[in-house]
């Protein structure tokens, strides 16, 4: 369920001929500065997953930070800015990212057998 917000903002539309996908971040940071200013925003949602996460260690959470950053300041760029914001992706790293940890987290803990 947590996948979809970030699928629709990622790669929600295909482009034909090429096989490329592109989201609503990408067109909404097609706006200058403004576009670019919501799509960094947008591109924070699993920040806000990660911080319902027990004991999520703070490299990844930094990593996650630098992520967002990065698709930023990459929309920032005029003309071609959306473009290479959608090539980095920031929202499907940090989910990435997150998926990660929480699967390396379920299989710490032990699940319980019922008898």
């Amino acid at each position: 369920m947590y996948r979809i917000p970030v699928r629709y903002l990622e790669t929600i539309l295909r482009i034909p001929f090429i096989n490329k996908r592109i989201g609503l971040a990408t067109l909404i940071g097609a706006i200058p500065f403004v576009g670019a200013t919501v799509a960094f925003l947008l591109a924070g949602y699993p920040l806000l997953l990660a911080s319902q996460v027990p004991d999520l260690p703070n490299v990844v959470t930094r990593k996650m930070v630098i992520n967002c950053c990065v698709g930023a300041g990459l929309s920032m760029v005029p003309l071609i800015g959306g473009l290479l914001s959608n090539c980095w992706k920031p929202g499907l790293r940090n989910l990435r990212l997150l998926e990660k940890w929480v699967t390396q987290l379920e299989v710490a803990i032990p699940q319980k057998v019922a008898v």
